[in-house]
């Protein structure tokens, strides 16, 4: 697939409540839910992966900077292996 490419969010919907006929015409990219992209959607992805080369980093208020989770089809995870965090960024393109 090409590259993402941002667009202004203008109404946020769950991608499984709207059918095909109900999305503007463009080229762009919206978060991708748990389940599959709607008709006319292309799933892509991103990855990023960074070394965990420090210790658990909060603000000021004691609350931790980094919090793994995971939500839709994106996650971040913490790999003790590797000794990385990696986050994945999961979108369903229209064109």
């Amino acid at each position: 697939m090409g590259r993402l490419v941002a667009a202004p969010l203008m109404v946020l919907l769950t991608l499984t409540a709207v059918s095909c006929d109900m999305w503007p015409s463009g080229q762009y990219c919206l978060l991708k839910g748990a389940t599959s992209c709607p008709v006319g959607f292309v799933a892509d992805s991103i990855i990023l992966s960074q070394t965990r080369d420090f210790g658990q980093q909060t603000d000021r208020n004691g609350n931790p900077l980094i919090r793994l989770g995971s939500f839709g089809g994106s996650s971040l995870v913490s790999d003790d292996y590797d000794n990385r965090y990696t986050l994945t960024l999961s979108v369903c393109c229209h064109n």
